[in-house]
């Protein structure tokens, strides 16, 4: 078949003859075009895919790091990931949840230190503190001093019983050394 132009535009063949060839010499411009083109596209979706995979496997391990350190009780991590997409809302969904669990343990550290009436420290926590304060005034050489209220017998709303009825005096007395105030001894303060 010929165009107006005098062009092949199509041909049935049914042997091979020199048409074929011809046919044929016209056409391995255009396969090489295509398969050079082909070849070289699949090139740069293997390296745009290689390049986003990395990315994408580099942050789900920086996520896991991070998931392990906040499981094994470092309540400072968090996950730092450079991408914008889902697993971005996840790392900020895990950093939330990660605020989350440090203000509610800091919470709850708070509520088993403190008395829940008083507000004061309970035991455990006094000693505790006692402790590092008796270690610190150890090394330092400073002398250290301690007053220490009872606050038991008003928890269960029962005041306590004044001895013989009498008012309320002076608590303390000069010490047999002469020095400052000191209680009467080991009981507490002396009496009158």
């Amino acid at each position: 078949m010929r165009a107006a132009q005098d062009k092949i535009v199509g041909a049935v063949l049914l042997e091979y003859t020199p048409l074929y060839r011809q046919l044929f010499a016209a056409g391995d411009k255009t396969r090489q075009i295509i398969v050079t083109a082909s070849v070289t596209g699949m090139a740069a979706a293997l390296a745009l895919g290689y390049v986003l995979a990395r990315g994408l496997v580099r942050d789900l391990r920086r996520l896991t790091v991070a998931a392990d350190l906040l499981a094994s009780g470092d309540a400072s991590a968090r996950a730092v990931i450079g991408s914008r997409g889902e697993l971005g809302e996840l790392a900020t969904a895990f950093n939330d949840m990660a605020a989350q669990i440090a203000a509610q343990k800091a919470a709850l550290t708070e509520l088993a230190a403190r008395d829940p009436l008083t507000g004061l420290l309970n035991r455990r926590a006094f000693e505790s503190r006692m402790g590092e304060a008796l270690a610190h005034a150890g090394r330092a050489g400073a002398p250290m001093a301690l007053l220490r209220l009872d606050f038991e017998p008003l928890q269960g709303g029962q005041r306590p019983a004044r001895p013989s009825g009498r008012r309320p005096g002076p608590a303390y007395r000069r010490g047999p050394a002469g020095g400052g105030a000191e209680g009467g001894g080991r009981g507490g303060p002396a009496r009158r």
